[in-house]
Parts: C-alpha cells; sequence; structure tokens
C-alpha cells in the first residue's frame, strides 16, 4: 500500500463456494478517485471540480479538527 506499506493477513475473512476471492488492488487512498469519479462518472466540468475543490467539498487530506 503506497501509505502504510504491505501486511500480511490470514486470508479473506468470508468465503463462497462458486465465487473466488481475492485481493486484486489495495484499498484506496483518500481522494484517489476523486477525479474519475466526479469527471468521469459524474461528467462534473473541470471548473466546477475546481470550485467543489475550493470550496473544500472535495479533496485528499482530512481536515485538521478530524485528525
Amino acid at each position: 500500500h503506497s501509505e502504510t506499506g504491505t501486511h500480511r493477513y490470514p486470508g479473506i475473512i468470508w468465503k463462497m463456494d462458486k465465487t473466488p476471492n481475492s485481493i486484486r488492488t489495495p484499498a484506496p487512498t483518500l481522494g484517489q478517485h476523486n477525479d474519475y469519479v466526479y469527471r468521469q462518472l459524474l461528467n462534473v466540468s473541470a471548473e466546477e471540480y475546481a470550485d467543489l475543490e475550493a470550496a473544500g467539498h472535495i479533496g485528499t487530506e482530512y481536515p485538521p479538527h478530524i485528525r
């Protein structure tokens, strides 16, 4: 993981008979997929996205009062 490194786990907690389980990617970091979700899935324009970032609605860091 980009922030926490590698951790060993005994396996996936749940097992399903007809559905194979595997870990494909590490957990996302805060805001890692913001651009994809807002710009591609929600069709938010670059200007609207910048406005949302400036207003503090979109970000990649927790506000100081949450830490």
